[in-house]
């Protein structure tokens, strides 16, 4: 359900024997769509206060797993018990986290974007230089252990982006 710019996420448990009232769960969700892959249930954000946050959704219930999360840069690992999500530190900064269904830990420090692909192949920038709109491409090898792949990048892209689009206009 949409309310202005912001979404509000219900839930109603449905077994073979009884179905619970609907109830609502959170609002202020940023986007009508869940992170369904990971294995401990749902993940979504929303924003309250101007701070954007992490939360999980099982069984009718609710937890936020962070605050100050850049929700554009949110990931579920390839075994899916595992979130990465930047963590916003500053302005253009941020720090990349991951959760693994009990703590969190900081993976990589002062980065500005980054892009997962396995848990052995992630990619990050750093050094975003907001009049150039610039960055530097790292490859991240271990817990902050960057290999620098390129200098002043301006932009990047996923290859593992659907492609559907693109295959409609052949």
């Amino acid at each position: 359900v949409q309310d202005q710019d912001y979404y509000t996420l219900y839930y109603s448990k449905i077994t073979n024997r009884s179905i619970k009232l609907v109830g609502e769960i959170d609002n202020n969700l940023l986007s009508n769509k869940l992170i369904d892959e990971y294995v401990d249930g749902y993940l979504y954000t929303n924003y309250i206060n101007n701070r954007y946050y992490l939360n999980l959704v099982y069984e009718g219930r609710t937890r936020t797993l962070a605050e100050d999360v850049n929700p554009e840069y949110i990931a579920v690992s390839e075994t899916n018990d595992g979130i990465y999500y930047l963590k916003t530190t500053g302005e253009n900064i941020n720090d990349l986290n991951i959760y693994n269904g009990i703590r969190t830990s900081k993976v990589a420090s002062e980065i500005y974007s980054f892009m997962y692909i396995n848990d052995d192949l992630i990619y990050v920038t750093k050094n975003y230089d907001s009049v150039t709109k610039t960055s530097d491409l790292y490859r991240l090898e271990g817990t902050n252990n960057l290999t620098l792949i390129y200098k002043d990048i301006v932009d990047w892209y996923s290859p593992l982006k659907d492609s559907s689009s693109e295959e409609e206009d052949l």
